[in-house]
């Protein structure tokens, strides 16, 4: 009894009033690249666009749980919206670009935007010994045809829980971890509805 009193104890003190800094980290996904086998397409012309403002967006959040809930989380979340769409899809197409405007030639132009995100720690589901990292989010996806919007949809990432574990000096990292690795999966939803989109006739 003491040990789990001890346990439950400190982790509760060590979530008290801290606040964390996460970044964009491509190396949490590095394992996920690897189910990468099909040949890059060189046909299409694709681009990632984004403005100057959402790309230095910062979220500074508590969590919705009870514990950490004295703790704040900043994250750079439109550089890592940026970067994974560009990290992703450049397993697909060779020629594919960062744009800030609807500038230029491009046969698919993808605005990739987080919307809504909420994270927890949820240590109640493990009768206080450990924690487990929780989020869900909204990602808005909008998808141009030669300026022409032909796609706009919302994707909802469901709650979504990362590997527990006992105490932590950087909480903060095992909720960007598994930002990082459920923002790839949904991208994959992304590019099954783009597939669609490609695969017909294309306006000039």
């Amino acid at each position: 009894m003491k040990k789990i009193l001890s346990s439950a104890l400190l982790i509760l003190l060590f979530f008290s009033g801290c606040s964390f800094k996460a970044g964009y980290d491509p190396s949490y996904v590095q394992n996920l690249r690897t189910t990468f086998n099909t040949p890059k397409n060189s046909t299409l012309k694709l681009a990632v666009l984004t403005t100057n403002e959402y790309d230095n967006k910062l979220l500074r959040q508590s969590p919705t749980s009870f514990t950490g809930g004295g703790t704040t989380l900043e994250i750079p979340i439109g550089i890592i919206t940026r970067e994974l769409t560009y990290e992703y899809f450049a397993h697909y197409y060779s020629d594919i670009s960062r744009i800030k405007s609807m500038n230029g030639e491009y046969s698919i132009i993808i605005s990739p935007e987080i919307t809504h995100f909420e994270y927890e720690y949820d240590q109640l589901s493990n009768l206080g010994f450990a924690i487990t990292p929780k989020l869900s989010f909204t990602l808005k996806v909008q998808v141009y045809n030669h300026q022409n919007l032909v796609m706009d949809k919302l994707y909802d990432s469901g709650l979504q829980s990362g590997a527990s574990y006992m105490v932590s000096g950087q909480p903060g990292e095992h909720i960007n971890k598994l930002l990082h690795e459920t923002l790839f999966h949904t991208l994959s939803q992304v590019k099954l509805d783009i597939d669609k989109i490609v695969e017909t006739p294309l306006n000039p």
